[in-house]
């Protein structure tokens, strides 16, 4: 069972540690410090203690992992949302802010297939799915603890309902991520 765990950069709580650290607005240095404070409310630490690292290890590819390894966790962030997802078992979690995209930046992202589907697409409907297929695929490989470096285009997504991908022969099951109306998500497992 996967529990999640949603929270906001524009919440109060952290409002004094974004000054303390002197992040002014970068989105990115006030993600890391929620995730490390969601880290720490889960733990039952102090966000110092998960700071300082003592906690975890890394895993074969680099994908940060508790030295316990009483559960498994993830962290996923986009605009002023963050999410960390805890499991009994490996997960990867990915989420987006729905806006407009680039479509030539999704070339070199995107097998031919994904690019067929979406080219059906139009407005509204491409944009959540050109997100939708991103945070899939960055969920998978955020499962077998690779990221990007790990072949984006690796995957075979079930495009009808997104509830399935395979890479190089390993079933993963795909659960969406809802956290409003405005974002997507994907929360990737290993098949039982």
């Amino acid at each position: 069972m996967t529990k999640l765990i949603i929270d906001s950069i524009q919440n109060p709580r952290y409002q004094s540690a974004f000054e303390r650290y002197n992040v002014g607005q970068m989105y990115n240095k006030r993600q890391s410090i929620v995730g490390k404070y969601m880290l720490a409310d889960w733990l039952r630490v102090t966000p110092a203690k998960v700071a300082d690292g003592s906690l975890f290890e890394s895993g074969p590819h680099g994908k940060p992992r508790l030295k316990s390894g009483a559960s498994e966790y993830n962290i996923a962030n986009s605009y002023d949302k963050v999410v960390l997802a805890i499991s009994d078992q490996p997960v990867g979690v990915d989420l987006e802010k729905l806006r407009p995209y680039d479509y030539h930046r999704i070339h070199r992202a995107f097998r031919s297939e994904e690019l067929a589907y979406l080219a059906q697409l139009t407005g509204e409907q491409q944009i959540w799915a050109t997100f939708k297929i991103w945070t899939i695929k960055e969920a998978v490989l955020k499962l077998v603890g690779m990221g990007i470096p790990g072949g984006i285009r690796s995957m075979q997504i079930d495009l009808t309902t997104f509830a399935h991908a395979n890479r190089y022969g390993q079933s993963i099951r795909l659960e969406p991520l809802y956290v409003g109306t405005d974002y997507v998500g994907t929360i990737a497992q290993f098949e039982n």
